[in-house]
């Protein structure tokens, strides 16, 4: 069987160089140290069972491969195409965490699971989820794509489209996400080879156990481009271990973190323990500026710092109107719908709006919504900082399959492709009767 690729969502393949300009994240992972656990005892961790308001989310994840011509058109590739007859990568993160509203404007975890052992068929997950207050949630997953430990801002990723109510006793079944990863070269070090970084990392909190992970990441919270991982001795108190970390030569400024798995879910996870490299226990020191001499002495503490080290999740809102371009909604066949559909490729041919394979996520607006309306508002979320398909389609026999013969059609600009960025609104959508 040949070597692993690295697969990436929607993305080009990451290295620091293609990072540069991209604003640091400021978005749902940014509160990941105030959430719920599904394991541990130590200082800080949080038992969903002690949230007066819990549910369970159970489904499944698929992992789904596609290939990008040079035209940036997509078409899905078999596991037995891409030379794989077993599931050849790591464990599976799925996460919660509640979407921000106008009194809690902060997003906070409301759970996590982890399936350990994925298969290339669906893989079943059941997760706890619980907050503070009845809310809703949002459900993704991520792969751990080269089983290094960490969920990296590049890994693959997906998410149920849809918000789910969290009140207490509330039970989500059949929560199917599908997670797209296209083929990418593996990066690896240029001609001016490697360097180590050195120095000790210390856990300033009750440690009962769990691997710590030293990591070198861009500065605006992409990669982790290396990992090494150590493990204290279990004290009960603080406890410290030495790491050398061997990265590539004349990466420049870049960010040493690390993670405790606290949670121990042997992931390193936005909800862990997160420190940084600090001179004097207090503040965060990073950058450090990456050579092409060895960094000796490079202390880091954990829990230091105000967001995980590496930037996982991203959601951004992307809003704007939908209409027709001749006349209005009233025109069409009594009973239509009309649907605005963020997709992770531009199908070809009809399919179901609630195929996970292809839509990321959908607005409807029923006939009894437009019948009587000249332009409708809409808003979706959608993967950040990637790369969609946008779209919005006459569902003229209200049967949920788009695209279908003879229905109409808009797309946003071109064939539709559109950068997501961090969110954006005045998107403007124009349906259409293509006439053969």
């Amino acid at each position: 069987m040949r070597a692993a690729p690295l697969f990436l969502l929607l993305a080009a393949c990451s290295t620091p160089a293609a990072n540069e300009a991209k604003e640091a994240e400021e978005g749902a992972d940014g509160g990941g140290t105030d959430g719920a656990t599904d394991g541990g005892s130590g200082e800080g961790i949080v038992d969903i069972e002690d949230y007066p308001y819990k549910g369970w989310v159970n489904g499944d994840v698929t992992v789904t491969l596609f290939r990008e011509d040079e035209d940036g058109n997509r078409s899905t590739v078999t596991w037995e195409e891409s030379g794989y007859d077993t599931y050849p990568f790591g464990p599976i993160f799925v996460g919660s965490y509640t979407v921000p509203t106008s009194t809690s404007p902060n997003p906070t975890y409301a759970g996590t699971t982890l399936i350990e052992s994925p298969t290339i068929e669906p893989s079943p997950f059941q997760m706890r989820v619980g907050a503070q207050e009845e809310t809703s949630i949002l459900v993704y997953a991520a792969v751990d794509v080269l089983g290094d430990g960490v969920i990296g801002a590049d890994d693959p990723r997906g998410a149920w489209p849809v918000e789910l109510p969290l009140t207490d006793g509330v039970e989500h079944d059949d929560v199917h996400i599908e997670i797209l990863a296209m083929e990418q070269s593996e990066v690896t070090c240029a001609d001016t080879g490697t360097i180590t970084i050195t120095g000790t990392v210390t856990v300033n909190m009750d440690y009962f156990g769990g691997n710590v992970g030293i990591m070198l990441v861009g500065e605006d919270g992409s990669g982790p481009y290396h990992v090494t991982t150590v493990q204290p001795r279990t004290t009960g108190a603080g406890s410290s271990a030495t790491y050398s970390l061997e990265v590539c030569a004349d990466y420049g400024p870049m960010r040493l973190v690390a993670a405790w798995d606290s949670n121990q879910n042997q992931l390193y996870d936005p909800n862990d323990k997160w420190g940084v490299y600090t001179l004097d226990h207090e503040a965060d020191a990073n950058p450090v500026f990456v050579g092409n001499a060895n960094m000796n002495n490079y202390p880091i503490d954990i829990p230091l710092g105000d967001r995980p080290g590496v930037q996982v999740l991203s959601f951004a809102r992307i809003s704007g109107t939908v209409q027709m371009d001749a006349g209005t909604f009233s025109d069409l066949p009594s009973g239509s719908d009309v649907w605005v559909v963020g997709m992770a490729y531009r199908p070809d041919r009809e399919f179901d709006v609630n195929d996970a394979a292809v839509t990321l996520s959908a607005k409807k607006f029923a006939w009894s919504e437009i019948s009587s309306a000249a332009a409708k508002d809409w808003e979706l979320l959608v993967p950040a900082n990637t790369t969609i398909y946008l779209w919005a389609y006459a569902d003229t026999d209200a049967d949920g399959m788009l695209n279908e013969h003879g229905e109409g059609v808009g797309a946003a600009s071109g064939d539709g492709r559109i950068p997501t960025g961090e969110g954006f609104g005045g998107i403007e959508l124009r349906i259409a009767f293509v006439e053969e």
